[in-house]
């Protein structure tokens, strides 16, 4: 009889993109699965980044076992590093008795209280962080990366990037197993067909080339570098629109800006996760002006697999990744706006070629970046720690 391995994942709360992983692992006959999170979000602690109260419309708990842990934060949130406190997870490991136990990073007290009781009680632990070794970082964040990452058996790799920073950390290479970020692809591809109610800002106009961004409108997306792109490259060619698809505390402002400069710039709104594949295929090309801060871009993933090419500013964690330059879009550098529309018009004066990248895009995202791929490579570190 097979004998199964006894694992834990620990997160933070339910994700949309952590969902579809949890259960295709769940099906695994050599897997006994169970997810742990700190807090399950009400519509206002939901609400953090993207300007307003809401519920996901889709499922993020069924198809595998978890439990919600007790979570003692004065103010329990998901914006801060002390919203998620529980103590408790030492108890519940104990009690559980897990073989191995997966932690999906470190930005949370929670995870870090996780990696003291995994130490504590001599569970072999798997990381799967977002960091990438584009950001420059003071000597003293640098070691205790090293200090933490060290107290790691395996690490599952979101991308290239991630994969530099674990090394550059002085994590050894066949310890480290590579398990891409990805999006639910199949209910993508599946939901395109379905269609959200017209209005006049998502009437795609005849002979219109559409720029599409959609994330939260906060600091780090940069968004009003897309805006001042547009404005170049709308200067030149007016058979072009923007659509902007999400909220945020920066909303007002960048359509202000946008109003008060005459660009043709539309505004959707929160477009929850049923409506999002219609809502990509109103657009031509995908615009992410991230900073930093952004260490991957999942929805770059979202717009590519709904066939649109993308250009990606070179500081978003998934550019090393998901462009292919000039196949799958293209990358700008950060804070060159004038390259970002060159980028732009050349998209809009090829726009066969712009269609092609599409194409690719959508074969790049679905053939590399899926769930059974992070599987498998969550059951090869799982096989390498347990030999």
């Amino acid at each position: 009889m097979l004998n199964k391995t006894r694992l834990v994942i620990i997160a933070t709360h339910p994700i949309q993109y952590h969902a579809p992983w949890f259960r295709e692992l769940a099906k695994k006959k050599q897997i006994d699965l169970t997810v742990l999170f700190g807090i399950i979000p009400n519509a206002e602690q939901q609400s953090v980044g993207f300007g307003k109260q809401f519920s996901w419309d889709i499922s993020l708990r069924d198809g595998y076992y978890s439990e919600c842990l007790d979570n003692v934060a004065e103010n329990p949130n998901l914006s801060s590093f002390s919203g998620i406190d529980c103590p408790s997870v030492y108890s519940e490991l104990k009690r559980i008795s897990p073989d191995i136990v997966v932690l999906t990073g470190w930005h949370s007290k929670l995870l870090i209280q996780s990696l003291f009781a995994t130490q504590r009680l001599r569970i072999k632990t798997i990381m799967r962080g977002e960091s990438n070794a584009k950001k420059q970082r003071p000597w003293y964040v640098r070691l205790a990366h090293r200090i933490l990452l060290s107290r790691c058996h395996a690490f599952l790799s979101i991308g290239k990037s991630n994969t530099q920073f674990y090394t550059d950390n002085g994590i050894n290479a066949n310890a480290i197993f590579n398990a891409p970020y990805f999006i639910d692809n199949s209910r993508f591809i599946n939901d395109i067909p379905k269609k959200i109610t017209a209005t006049p800002l998502t009437e795609h106009q005849s002979g219109e080339f559409c720029f599409i961004y959609a994330g939260k409108l906060i600091e780090k997306k940069n968004v009003k570098e897309l805006l001042t792109a547009f404005q170049l490259c709308y200067a030149t060619h007016q058979n072009t629109q923007l659509l902007i698809v999400g909220d945020g505390e920066l909303k007002q402002k960048l359509e202000k800006e946008a109003q008060s400069k005459g660009l043709p710039v539309n505004f959707l709104g929160f477009v929850n996760q049923k409506s999002l594949p219609s809502t990509y295929t109103l657009g031509d090309c995908f615009l992410l002006g991230s900073d930093y801060d952004e260490t991957w871009g999942l929805v770059v993933n979202e717009a590519m697999v709904c066939g649109l090419p993308a250009i990606v500013s070179n500081r978003a964690g998934s550019s090393d990744d998901l462009i292919i330059d000039g196949k799958t879009g293209f990358v700008y550098q950060f804070g060159d706006p004038e390259e970002l529309s060159r980028k732009m018009i050349y998209m809009i004066e090829n726009q066969e070629k712009a269609r092609l990248m599409g194409t690719r895009a959508r074969e790049h995202v679905t053939e590399n970046y899926n769930v059974h791929v992070t599987v498998d490579a969550t059951i090869d570190a799982i096989n390498y720690l347990n030999n």
